[in-house]
């Protein structure tokens, strides 16, 4: 995304005073993550049918992976996209439970320490294609900047910036009588963890597909049926429709109190991940 040359600020506890957001460092702005971790975490030996549930129910975070760790040490992430892509290959109940999460966990992790500036940050996440780092801050003790933790620091900045001057991205669509199957090659083809039903403001995520097959995996027999139903059968999320006027800020007060954090207008769709990549600029 790229933006209009309108500065974002934040009022700094260290300077006492009004400075670039992306230039304040990390202990400045999450002093709290000094002693609090803030993203769900799993151990490797961890079987994806664990990971499954987890990441399903991962909701104070905001985002969809897991930090797989070792002995408290962060060996690694699990995404939601892993566990659907190898699922195509395996649709059965096997595969949830005899796959281990070292099978599938990425090693390429964010790994920032408390002098790292927010631009840097975001650099990294980006670079990773993670939607969380981990923050180091002394030998063998690691935290976590989740999502939701970038959301809530927009709701404190200073800008006027309104969403009606956030560059669209790229939007996934599907047809409304896609297959579950179509929608999740989509997914992996675009890389994206959200798809939106065409015509409607109506979202089918990672997690929710995540959800339904939780859903089938208690259902004997089912579970190899479910990738050929049609997504009318999912339930999907709706988005909340904001106006085009809507700043940055109050756009990060409206996502923390979703249950499923994702804002659409009349051409953007925004997630938690889009805000957060937005305040690093």
């Amino acid at each position: 995304m790229s933006h209009n040359t309108e500065e974002i600020y934040f009022n700094s506890n260290a300077t006492n005073k009004k400075i670039r957001l992306g230039k304040c460092r990390l202990d400045d702005l999450f002093p709290h993550l000094l002693l609090a971790s803030s993203n769900a975490t799993i151990e490797p030996t961890d079987n994806i049918f664990t990971a499954t549930f987890m990441l399903s129910r991962l909701l104070e975070s905001f985002t969809n992976c897991l930090v797989v760790s070792d002995n408290e040490k962060p060996i690694g992430a699990l995404r939601s996209l892993d566990i659907l892509k190898e699922y195509l290959k395996k649709p059965n109940r096997e595969f949830f439970d005899k796959t281990l999460v070292k099978e599938l966990l990425s090693t390429d992790l964010c790994i920032v320490d408390t002098r790292t500036k927010l631009s840097e940050l975001i650099r990294k996440m980006k670079k990773s294609e993670l939607d969380f780092a981990i923050l180091q801050h002394g030998k063998g003790i690691f935290s976590t900047i989740s999502t939701r933790r970038l959301v809530e620091l927009g709701t404190l900045c200073d800008t006027n910036i309104v969403v009606s001057q956030i560059q669209a991205k790229n939007i996934t669509f599907c047809g409304k009588n896609d297959s579950i199957k179509k929608v999740i090659l989509s997914m992996i083809a675009n890389n994206t963890n959200v798809v939106i039903i065409e015509n409607t403001p109506h979202v089918i995520t990672s997690k929710l597909l995540l959800e339904k097959i939780l859903n089938e995996l208690r259902a004997p027999g089912k579970i190899h049926r479910f990738l050929d139903s049609k997504i009318n059968a999912l339930d999907p999320y709706m988005a909340t429709i904001i106006p085009s006027y809507t700043t940055i800020p109050d756009m990060c007060k409206i996502m923390l109190q979703m249950k499923h954090p994702y804002i659409m207008t009349s051409s953007q769709l925004i997630t938690p991940y889009d805000l957060g990549l937005i305040l690093g600029r």
